[in-house]
């Protein structure tokens, strides 16, 4: 799991690849905290979408997920999720 402290937002970086190295991925992520939309936007030119969230979680454990929604309608959606604990 990822840690922060508290009183810090939460950033990262989506990364979102491809089976087919020629291709790279098109489309948009839209992430979550714990199910609640906090970021969306689209993947640049290498498949990353970096955010960062707009307030400072309170203590506790949450769930961090990402979604990615192609543009190619060949691509399937995908999703992932991660832990996330902010200390005291």
């Amino acid at each position: 799991p990822d840690t922060i402290v508290y009183g810090n937002r939460p950033a990262g970086i989506v990364t979102v690849t491809s089976d087919d190295p020629g291709t790279p991925p098109v489309g948009a992520v839209t992430v979550f905290l714990d199910g609640q939309q906090v970021a969306q936007g689209r993947v640049d030119a290498d498949g990353r979408f970096a955010f960062e969230l707009t307030f400072a979680p309170g203590g506790g454990s949450y769930t961090l997920s990402a979604q990615f929604d192609p543009d190619d309608d060949r691509v399937r959606p995908s999703t992932d999720s991660r832990a996330l604990t902010v200390t005291p």
